[in-house]
């Protein structure tokens, strides 16, 4: 869902001037790091659960709200012609990539303890998060063209509320179900 989210947000800070090449890469990356990341986290193993787990929401707070607050100020400052060239710039997507997939790492340590494959495991979870990035795209890129330039904006506050939402999931976390 984070991943759908950050890509509604640059799918609409771009409206309809995504090629679709961009959007396939930007799913392409998603998925592969949505993947990746359970992967790294089975690798690291629990030695290292607590330090990932103290410290994960964290990062990903801060690189969704450096990426969010850029694009809110391009929103507000930058003309629409130039507002298409970011979005999609390869370094953004791998930021919001990592950025989405964080908490993934830290849940792969307890992959070992569900007995599930965890390359299959991960292989769904990466196909997923690229179907989700595209719809999300698609979506955005939809409510960019309605939108303009305020769409941008909305995608910055989209990609910060996606970092607040990991912070207060690990601060205040549900109770756990009976």
């Amino acid at each position: 869902m984070d991943a759908f989210g950050a890509s509604v947000g640059r799918g609409a800070s771009v409206s309809g001037h995504a090629r679709l090449l961009d959007i396939l890469q930007a799913g392409f990356l998603f998925g592969t790091f949505a993947a990746l990341a359970p992967l790294i986290g089975w690798m690291i193993g629990s030695a290292f659960y607590a330090l990932i787990e103290a410290y994960d929401h964290w990062i990903a707070f801060a690189l969704l709200s450096v990426v969010g607050l850029k694009m809110v100020r391009d929103g507000w400052i930058v003309a629409e012609t130039k507002v298409v060239a970011h979005s999609y710039r390869l370094l953004v997507i791998v930021i919001a990539a990592i950025a989405t997939s964080i908490d993934a790492a830290a849940v792969g340590i307890t992959l070992p303890t569900f007995r599930v494959n965890v390359l299959v495991a991960a292989s769904v979870i990466g196909l997923v998060t690229f179907l989700a990035s595209i719809s999300g795209s698609f979506l955005g890129r939809f409510a960019g063209e309605q939108m303009g330039r305020r769409a941008e904006v909305l995608g910055g506050i989209i990609l910060i509320a996606i970092g607040v939402r990991i912070v207060i999931e690990h601060t205040f976390p549900a109770p756990a179900a009976n």
